[in-house]
């Protein structure tokens, strides 16, 4: 009855923050295109999102980590889908709470945080590096790099690689579908966040699941 009680609860605080989010992201932009159809969809994503931690997640201290970071995965990928933009308010904030909670919550020992977050923003920045050699401009923004630095901090190393390999897989199949589909990519922007933030949030609630079973097919 509790537990039930409980997912209750955290669905209609996802709900509610739902709301929350929609208007935090029209502080970066003009929001002419919101319909009450996009601002329901945004309540229901953040809904599923809190009831996913309630069903998947044992209810422990990691809790405390895992609703605040969840709901600024969530608003960032608001804020870049509708703007191009992934506010420093918010992840920087995170970058600084996520590392303060990781010394006292966590499974894993806090240089695997750590060294998660250097990986993933390392990476990031070394292909911006890149990009800006091969064709004079940024081929991803510092938000995407502070953004793998927030994830790594809260996924730890394995479960990072997780979300790089979906985050890999699932760009790869959006940036064909805008170059054989639309035709549009050399004029527009993909923002990144909503795909890293897809990925990680896959990678947090049910990654461990995802590993072990792959584990277990590769043995048998």
């Amino acid at each position: 009855m509790i537990t039930t009680v409980l997912y209750f609860f955290l669905t209609a605080i996802g709900f509610w923050l739902g709301g929350w989010m929609s208007s935090i992201s029209r502080r970066y932009g003009n929001e002419g295109i919101e319909t009450i159809y996009t601002f329901l969809l945004v309540r229901v994503l953040a809904a599923f999102a809190f009831c996913s931690i309630a069903l998947f997640m044992d209810p422990s201290s990691e809790w405390f980590i895992a609703i605040p970071f969840v709901t600024a995965l969530l608003t960032i990928s608001i804020c870049d889908w509708r703007h191009l933009i992934i506010p420093d308010k918010i992840i920087l904030p995170g970058i600084v709470i996520a590392a303060g909670l990781r010394i006292f919550i966590g499974p894993l020992p806090y240089w695997n945080y750590l060294l998660a977050a250097l990986i993933g923003g390392g990476i990031f920045y070394i292909i911006k590096i890149i990009g800006r050699f091969l064709i004079n401009e940024d081929a991803l923004g510092d938000g995407d790099i502070k953004l793998l630095l927030f994830t790594g901090l809260v996924l730890g190393l394995k479960l990072t690689l997780l979300s790089f390999l979906i985050f890999g897989f699932v760009g790869t199949i959006i940036g064909i579908f805008f170059l054989v589909i639309r035709r549009k990519v050399t004029t527009s922007t993909l923002p990144f966040g909503p795909i890293i933030s897809g990925a990680t949030f896959i990678s947090y609630i049910w990654g461990s699941n995802i590993i072990q079973r792959v584990y277990i097919s590769l043995l048998f």
